[in-house]
């Protein structure tokens, strides 16, 4: 496999294996102030993307010889790479953004972090993606976040984009006009964001989109 050798500004004391996320799947094992960045793995869900990525991690594991203390992952509960790792320290999505900008362009100090970036697993159990944080290297801060609304049907909503843009004018417009029907959709001809009260909505959402 191809891997990345990348020198930081910081170094570790303990070694690590850091899993990515699911469907841009990587993984990076840190020792010292050196990371070593597997190519992009494909989507987890995929089953030979997943055994790839299992032999790729024990290969270079033994080409490197680490042996990593902490294994640390997204916190999203349902994603493959998290389920892989057994002692984890899991790492919200959004925060991994920031904190990765503020090792990549050495700040020392503390800083206001945007992260705009889909969607993401909250630490209050809803669906991050507008983000604003504070802090620096030694923890962040979520301190803003743009308004959250239903995600009808969960992370169904992100490859059926119709359902946010209907829950996004049921918020804006309210609840009594009726809207064209998306292209292809087997909705009625016209449809209310009234009705998106009929899909289960598994969690509410912060993302600028998803």
């Amino acid at each position: 496999m191809n891997y990345t050798r990348i020198r930081l500004h910081l170094s570790i004391k303990t070694a690590v294996l850091a899993l990515g996320a699911q469907s841009k799947s990587a993984f990076c094992f840190v020792k010292g102030n050196t990371a070593y960045l597997s190519d992009s793995g494909g989507d987890l869900s995929d089953l030979e993307n997943f055994k790839k990525f299992e032999r790729d991690i024990k290969g270079l594991q033994k080409k490197l010889k680490i042996k990593p203390r902490v294994i640390a992952c997204d916190l999203h509960p349902e994603y493959v790479s998290t389920k892989y790792a057994l002692r984890t320290t899991k790492i919200q999505h959004h925060e991994a953004h920031i904190a990765s900008c503020i090792v990549d362009n050495n700040i020392k100090g503390k800083v206001i972090g945007i992260a705009f970036d889909g969607t993401g697993f909250g630490s209050d159990g809803n669906i991050w993606g507008g983000e604003f944080f504070v802090g620096g290297i030694k923890g962040l801060k979520r301190a803003a976040h743009l308004k959250y609304i239903p995600m009808p049907g969960g992370e169904a909503s992100i490859k059926e984009p119709w359902r946010m843009a209907f829950s996004y004018l049921y918020d804006v417009y309210g609840k009594e006009r009726d809207w064209p029907r998306p292209e292809g959709s087997a909705l009625p001809r016209t449809f209310r964001p009234r009705s998106l009260r009929r899909l289960r909505c598994f969690a509410m959402t912060s993302a600028k989109g998803v």
